[in-house]
């Protein structure tokens, strides 16, 4: 004879999230009660300091053990450095903080005697920190684009990428004019570009002449193809429509297979052109006059 756990089931599972629910705290709870521990543990070490610094300027112990003098000024000072090296979120400031610390403690140490193997950590310290910080005011750097990759990235890649990753993937880029009535494309070729119209007007021609459908600035001009580029579908391969330029038009590309290696050098910004292209590719499938 089978027995029903059915009920017992239910009731192990209805006790457990009553005790889960009963001891569950939120993340921000958490966060908050952690905070108000380890800063009344900070206030203790901080009193305590204080009243040694004091106790020990006149040669007072009120410890209930044997202690050792103080260090000199500067080393306290080198350690409240520290400590607040410890609590700043800036790296560019932390950096800075470390060095200048090490630095007192070397001039603190070296008043007595020279430790050789200290001097090294601690020269280590200096050096690792120093190429740091030429490395965070290098990426901290303005760059300045042209007024064309300028316009780009303002209007397409500036809730995608930071001005240096930007910088980065038009390096290989390049600009080239349009005249009146000048193709882009013609059905059956191959896409070998990804290009972006800066300024001016395309116009797609497919199978249908009567139907108006247009590139406008600060748009893909084969965003499907390349998205499809690797699709089994012929899709993506061949152009299955004609471009040719309304006015004139100018466009910033990168020639396929550049751009394939660079990508490929830099997985993030392939990443995030990706999301370009997909909000890009979005505006086409759902506006009036989409052709994809």
């Amino acid at each position: 004879m089978e027995r029903d756990l059915t009920n017992i089931s239910i009731v192990s599972i209805n006790d457990d999230d009553d005790i889960f629910t009963r001891f569950s705290i939120t993340s921000e709870t958490f966060i908050i009660i952690s905070n108000r521990i380890f800063d009344l543990l900070n206030g203790i070490f901080g009193v305590t300091l204080i009243l040694f610094i004091i106790a020990d300027s006149y040669n007072y112990n009120f410890f209930p053990f044997e202690i050792n003098n103080a260090n000199i000024w500067l080393y306290q000072i080198a350690q409240i450095i520290f400590i607040i090296s410890y609590w700043t979120k800036n790296i560019l400031i932390l950096r800075f903080l470390l060095i200048i610390g090490n630095i007192l403690f070397i001039i603190t140490f070296s008043l007595k005697s020279i430790s050789i193997d200290f001097l090294i950590y601690a020269s280590f310290a200096i050096t690792m920190n120093l190429k740091n910080i030429f490395e965070l005011l290098y990426k901290k750097r303005p760059i300045i684009f042209d007024k064309y990759r300028e316009q780009i990235y303002q209007e397409m890649f500036i809730n995608f990428m930071k001005r240096d990753e930007f910088a980065m993937l038009t390096k290989s880029s390049l600009i080239r004019d349009l005249q009146p009535k000048s193709y882009y494309c013609h059905i059956g070729d191959k896409c070998n570009n990804l290009a972006i119209l800066v300024f001016g007007k395309l116009q797609v021609i497919g199978k249908d002449p009567d139907k108006k459908i247009f590139i406008e600035e600060n748009e893909f001009v084969d965003s499907a193809e390349w998205v499809l580029r690797n699709s089994n579908s012929k899709k993506g391969k061949r152009f299955n429509y004609n471009i040719v330029a309304c006015e004139k038009s100018k466009y910033i590309f990168w020639p396929r297979e550049i751009l394939l290696e660079k990508l490929k050098d830099e997985p993030e910004i392939g990443a995030k052109l990706l999301g370009a292209l997909g909000l890009d590719i979005s505006h086409k499938v759902f506006s009036h006059n989409s052709y994809i």
